[in-house]
């Protein structure tokens, strides 16, 4: 594998990733093609397909080291040690060994006994993707989510004028500007991909035709007040990759994930709603929703024995 011949990662990948996507039926949040294409410039995602496995290349971008995600498709331990050995001169290039990253748990069988190679995997619970039960959500019923219920309540009580439709590219600068003022609140460059999602949420509106994108955007009469902006998963999965409300509207974030679970997610039976990256912040509001489980994202260290 030479890492500069590969193409970069653009929309015109999308159908050929997603049916990748839907065979190997993983169910983490970052392998779905919106996700990895919002990020596909921080991580300078480059393709590459090989004995049936569509892989992504990363020399690490802005924030990570490189690494290939896990091979998407119907693969089998052969396919995925015919993937390594194909990448394992690139990154013996950089004095690494091969690391993949997004490993849905049930495939880790796959990375036993790769012959000629010692692997080592882990997860990072600050990664883990909480899953939620979407009818739960949408309902917010029982006395676990009477809190979460309280807050739409008091959203809607307070904004007799609110509105959600479905998100639409009009809705862009709208979106945009309430992610650049929750930036300029907390002093952060909103360019900078470390601090900030303004130019991943920036690249989806952008190609927001041409991905498969579900989302809702509320409004108090003219205001935009928050928005969602989501895919759906394998098995029934609705995954929400991005939700920003703005400042002063309480019950606002309460609001919009129910409206997205309601509305851009009639049909699913399960919501992913990510990882909460250690923040403390956004672990206490990811638990305060009830989540039903935690899905563990692995890696793999594969050295050459």
């Amino acid at each position: 594998m030479t890492f500069e011949d590969l193409p970069l990662l653009s929309v015109a990948h999308r159908d050929e990733y997603e049916r990748h996507y839907r065979a190997s039926g993983t169910r983490l949040s970052d392998m779905c093609f919106t996700s990895r294409y919002a990020w596909g410039e921080a991580f300078a995602y480059r393709v590459a397909v090989h004995r049936g496995g569509f892989v992504l290349a990363s020399n690490g971008g802005c924030f990570t080291e490189p690494h290939l995600t896990m091979p998407l498709g119907e693969i089998g331990r052969d396919d995925l040690l015919a993937i390594v050995e194909r990448a394992a001169p690139w990154f013996a290039q950089k004095g690494r060994p091969v690391k993949v990253m997004y490993i849905d748990e049930p495939l880790l069988p796959l990375f036993q006994d790769l012959t000629g190679f010692a692997v080592r995997t882990w997860f990072d619970d600050d990664f883990s993707d909480y899953v939620y039960d979407a009818e739960a959500l949408r309902s917010l019923a029982g006395s676990s989510l009477h809190g979460q219920r309280n807050h739409v309540n008091r959203f809607l009580r307070e904004h007799p004028d609110w509105t959600c439709s479905d998100i639409a590219p009009t809705d862009r600068d709208d979106c945009l500007r309430i992610v650049a003022d929750w930036c300029a609140e907390r002093g952060f460059d909103c360019l900078d991909h470390a601090k900030s999602d303004y130019v991943p949420i920036r690249r989806v509106f952008d190609a927001l035709a041409e991905l498969p994108v579900h989302g809702a955007m509320l409004r108090a009469g003219d205001r935009p007040v928050a928005f969602s902006l989501g895919s759906r998963g394998n098995a029934g999965t609705a995954v929400v990759h991005f939700e920003k409300a703005a400042a002063g509207f309480r019950g606002a974030y309460a609001a919009i994930s129910r409206f997205t679970a309601e509305r851009a997610f009639p049909e699913a039976s399960l919501v992913n709603r990510e990882e909460d990256m250690g923040n403390d912040g956004i672990r206490a509001a990811k638990a305060a929703l009830g989540p039903m489980a935690k899905l563990r994202k692995y890696n793999a260290l594969i050295e050459r024995v």
